[in-house]
């Protein structure tokens, strides 16, 4: 197999990406060929690779966003975000046999992964990790949720509605009787507006956007590839926003932003509520199959924070298939330099 790393891809060979990612599976939005161009104004923190991995008799057997951490030295540590995607699961061991050598050789210290499969097929993806000299990364270093819920979207809203538990649906007819107004957001003074509410809503929540697209990229991602990015407005007036991202058959909640974070308002069902109403029983052709709930609780990987118990108790009140996704593995690729730089993370605490 010829690994390939490269700052841009070729149109052909982006149309094979394309049409390789789309066919698998395992695909990921974090691994898609357009993600890099979103993740432009992170403000230089990471840099990217595209990652192909091609078969001696020609074709595509992988392909994986790098996502590229510098270090003093001129080398770096690496991660492939729910990726990289194969076709199958056991793809990934000639896979890595070839890429994890021409890792090492391209100065990288350590990569991490975890490849986006689900249930059984997570289980083999990380035993075959495991066996290739993977390691489960540390609670701190599980910044992806390894379990979460799929809303069906095949019923109708109503046969979800009915499916909900009874404080769900309170919630839910609430909404009907605050005279909400939702309409995609406009361009200038508007997205503005919903990119201050954003930031300010992270700062109120301890959160960060950091690692996220701005919002103008959002709306591009929803161009290309599906999704919603939803003003909202009580009795005329602009009181907060929403997108919601397409991520293969599944569209999940990436960024809000309210102009009073204190708000009584039930957002997060607001949210969930737009999205099965806009695409469940198939309202829309080519629309979602799944509504992403973006985390459960994982019993193999201890809570972080303690808002989780509040945002479990809120999805348990859709129905739901739970999926188990593999967790975090990184693989050290220069052992000496991985422990030197594993101390000084532990001195700085």
């Amino acid at each position: 197999m010829k690994v390939v790393l490269s700052r841009d891809l070729t149109p052909g060979q982006h149309a094979a990406v394309r049409t390789f990612c789309d066919a698998s599976p395992g695909y990921s939005y974090l691994q898609d060929p357009d993600w890099p161009g979103l993740m432009q104004d992170e403000g230089g923190r990471h840099s990217y690779r595209h990652v192909l991995v091609e078969r001696d008799a020609g074709g595509l057997a992988a392909y994986g966003v790098l996502r590229l951490s510098r270090v003093p030295g001129g080398l770096a540590l690496g991660a492939f975000r729910r990726g990289p995607v194969v076709a199958a699961p056991a793809d990934l061991e000639p896979v890595l046999t070839a890429l994890l050598p021409a890792l090492r050789n391209a100065g990288l210290i350590t990569v991490a992964m975890n490849p986006r499969w689900e249930d059984a097929e997570a289980e083999t993806v990380e035993r075959l990790l495991a066996r290739l000299g993977g390691q489960v990364a540390p609670p701190a270093r599980q910044r992806l949720h390894s379990c979460t819920g799929l809303i069906d979207l095949a019923p109708t809203p109503e046969e979800i509605f009915a499916a909900c538990t009874a404080h769900a649906r309170r919630n839910l007819r609430k909404l009907d009787k605050l005279d909400l107004t939702l309409r995609p957001v406009a361009d200038g003074a508007e997205m503005a507006r919903v990119r201050d509410w954003t930031q300010a809503f992270a700062r109120a929540r301890g959160l960060t956007t950091r690692g996220l697209p701005g919002l103008e990229a959002q709306r591009d991602w929803i161009a290309r590839h599906g999704g919603a990015l939803i003003l909202v407005e009580a009795e005329g007036a602009p009181v907060g926003a929403f997108s919601l991202l397409r991520d293969g058959p599944r569209v999940l909640n990436m960024s809000n932003g309210w102009a009073d974070p204190d708000a009584r308002l039930p957002r997060s069902y607001l949210v969930y509520w737009y999205a099965i109403r806009r695409w469940a029983g198939g309202a829309e052709p080519g629309g979602p199959r799944w509504l992403d709930l973006a985390g459960r609780d994982d019993p193999r990987v201890p809570r972080a924070d303690a808002g989780a118990e509040g945002r479990e108790r809120f999805k348990d009140g859709f129905p739901q298939r739970h999926a188990v996704l593999p967790r975090m593995h990184r693989f050290v690729l220069r052992p000496l330099l991985a422990r030197v730089l594993d101390r000084v993370e532990y001195l700085r605490g």
